[in-house]
């Protein structure tokens, strides 16, 4: 067996740290009503033990942030049906799983909902998959401890980890509902996405294929072949995922799942989700294509026109996507929690 390569979704490459970044707006009442920043062994303890859930919606009063998408892969050869063979292949789980929760605990998160496990095989090799969406939330047990205050709408893309440490470089700005915490520039996300979620314009399906030749081995050349190509071929995939969203106008994608398959000379990915402009997030920014090459045929004058067509395209769908003026500009502050938003309120009146 081989060891399994990292993981490249937006955890690519994190180590699980002693101690993760503090959450931010992370605070405990003391004992005289104040307020007090959790310590560094309290933040470490209640990121201890992350939960592997398969659930992928809760009720709108449990508080959830989202801290993005994780994925481990490990690439196996299966070479006996031994029992002591089926007994190492229970640890190969073991230690994907045990991936997942380091990735989870890199983004200061508590649980990975929407878990899936999935392999795929081409005769002795064997590609074994994990993900899901790394949160921070807090469980009906953690209610009887403490009341909390209902959550907003928005709190579902607040980042879980404080915008000054974050796990791994990123840009994030202030909520576009609440605007005092702080949201990333896009949402990844295998669960579907919560009816209450405010979205602009209508959902789509964004779809990516990644397809790179490979040569015909066998045994543990073939297995490290496919060990060494899988980072570089999910890159590709979250490459083309962006580029998508960007064309269309949308920032986040909810419901992603990604399949990987191994065949005699190729070697193909699949990631396919459904599309969604949040008015919490930064609005997309369009695509711009830059040409470094000079127009010599009829073939670059085909291209710099569909680049052109392209340009025009995403321009049109960030147009289209225009976000409503901010509830928190001139002054207005935070949306109070548990209040209702104009569509909220419409909703409820239409049930009424």
């Amino acid at each position: 067996s081989l060891p399994s390569p990292p993981s490249s979704w937006p955890s690519a490459g994190l180590e699980a740290r002693g101690k993760p970044p503090a959450a931010e707006g992370d605070e405990e009442r003391g004992e005289g009503g104040g307020s007090s920043r959790r310590t560094g062994r309290q933040r470490s303890r209640a990121v201890s033990e992350v939960a592997l859930l398969t659930m992928g919606s809760f009720p709108q009063h449990v508080p959830v942030r989202i801290g993005g998408v994780v994925s481990a892969r490990s690439v196996k050869l299966l070479l006996s049906s031994s029992q002591a063979a089926q007994v190492a292949r229970d640890g190969w789980w073991s230690d994907l799983r045990g991936e997942i929760r380091a990735h989870a605990r890199s983004l200061s998160c508590s649980a990975v909902i929407g878990y899936r496990e999935s392999v795929s095989f081409h005769d002795e090799l064997a590609i074994l998959s994990a993900s899901g969406t790394a949160v921070r939330m807090h469980l009906p047990d953690d209610f009887s401890r403490r009341r909390r205050p209902p959550p907003t709408v928005c709190t579902l893309g607040h980042t879980p980890y404080a915008p000054t440490e974050p796990p791994f470089p990123t840009r994030m700005q202030p909520c576009g509902l609440c605007g005092r915490k702080h949201v990333p520039e896009l949402l990844l996300a295998t669960v579907d996405r919560p009816p209450w979620l405010p979205a602009l314009g209508e959902p789509c399906v964004i779809q990516a294929r990644v397809c790179r030749q490979k040569k015909r081995q066998q045994g543990e050349a073939h297995a490290a072949a496919v060990s060494q190509a899988l980072p570089f071929l999910e890159y590709d995939l979250h490459r083309q995922l962006q580029y998508k969203l960007q064309i269309q106008g949308k920032n986040a994608l909810f419901g992603l799942r990604v399949t990987v398959d191994v065949g005699e000379t190729l070697l193909l990915a699949v990631a396919e989700a459904t599309g969604l402009c949040l008015p919490l997030l930064p609005p997309a920014r369009p695509l711009s294509i830059r040409r470094n090459i000079d127009v010599l045929d009829d073939e670059d004058r085909y291209l710099v026109q569909l680049q052109r067509q392209i340009e025009a395209a995403s321009l049109a769908s960030a147009a289209a996507h225009a976000p409503p003026p901010s509830p928190h500009a001139n002054g207005g502050g935070m949306q109070p929690a548990g209040a209702m938003l104009p569509q909220d309120r419409a909703t409820q009146a239409g049930h009424e």
